[in-house]
């Protein structure tokens, strides 16, 4: 049983939100979350540019297509800018990685945010993309491909086990978290990571 510090959380909970933080809070629950095609086509486009190439070398290059290209977002009042959608409260699939659960939303004429209940708004343009994105990446991604040796090696008990809810899917996004390391960030700012990385490409 994880054990938690009452007080800090007393003191968290006893926090007052500044005049510009609660403005954002509000927004937060006032917006219908949205989602967008923008990132997962530049996915699709580097993919198609990249055929044939090393693994390694073709996910460079997606993601410099992606960082060289998606929209620049930045909402009023925000002291640390970016934001991966359009969005005050969007998402962008990542069915370039795995793509099995936007399938099987999208075949309901919906997609869900966060859970079974709060639909997320999207346009008949992002919906077609996102249709065709799924189409395409459907048996390259690295997850499938994970759960095809996975069966392999084990047979059918583990989907077994999922379908009759005696455990949860668990091997969908295990390699794909993001830490994001803010305080080597502040301390050194984004300028300092790219220079410390260039150092380590030329040590290599």
């Amino acid at each position: 049983m994880a054990k938690f510090d009452q007080e800090l959380l007393y003191r968290i909970d006893g926090l007052q939100l500044s005049d510009r933080l609660a403005r954002f809070r509000e927004r937060f629950f006032e917006e219908k979350p949205g989602v967008t095609s923008e990132r997962i086509t530049l996915a699709m486009e580097s993919w198609k540019e990249t055929e044939g190439e090393p693994i390694a070398i073709r996910s460079a290059k997606k993601l410099k297509k992606i960082a060289e290209n998606i929209s620049v977002v930045i909402h009023p009042g925000e002291l640390l800018v970016g934001s991966p959608t359009r969005y005050f409260r969007g998402a962008n699939p990542y069915c370039d990685f795995d793509g099995s659960y936007l399938e099987a939303l999208m075949a309901e004429d919906r997609i869900t945010l966060g859970g079974p209940v709060e639909a997320g708004a999207i346009t008949p343009e992002d919906w077609q993309a996102l249709l065709e994105a799924v189409k395409f990446f459907r048996g390259k991604t690295w997850t499938e491909q994970a759960r095809a040796t996975y069966r392999a090696v084990v047979g059918s008990w583990y989907d077994d086990a999922i379908d009759a809810g005696a455990i949860f899917r668990h091997d969908i996004w295990p390699q794909f978290v993001d830490y994001l390391n803010f305080g080597k960030v502040f301390a050194i700012g984004l300028r300092g990571v790219i220079n410390e990385t260039e150092g380590l490409i030329q040590q290599l």
